[in-house]
């Protein structure tokens, strides 16, 4: 079953929800900011340095950890921001339900096909 789909009925939501509604001017500016931030991170575990003969990342976190982090961290700020400014939509319980999901099935994800190469 799919998420979206137990959520709605769970807590009976509408069948049309807009997830990009944007609640304040700063709402965008801040998700560009973390989209940035998040870019840089994954693009600095690309990035490998001689260290004492042994090459190693110049961000120990791997990258679809970022991806990871990025999602969980994007879907709770969309979340509370929801929550804060149209509370009666309660579209915000998808947002929280992707921020947790997202991440879970990312990691799952890489170490299925990690094994199976």
């Amino acid at each position: 079953m799919n998420l979206e789909k137990l959520v709605k009925r769970k807590f009976n939501l509408p069948k049309e929800i807009k997830y990009n509604k944007k609640f304040t001017k700063n709402q965008s500016l801040i998700e560009i900011l973390m989209s940035i931030i998040f870019v840089i991170g994954a693009f600095m575990s690309s990035i490998s340095v001689l260290e004492k003969d042994i090459y190693r990342p110049l961000n120990p976190i791997p990258q679809y950890l970022w991806v990871s982090l990025y999602f969980f961290v994007l879907y709770g700020f969309r979340g509370y921001m929801a929550k804060r400014f149209d509370q009666d939509s309660k579209a915000y319980y998808i947002h929280f339900a992707y921020s947790v999901w997202l991440p879970i099935i990312m990691i799952i994800a890489y170490h299925t096909t990690e094994i199976f190469l």
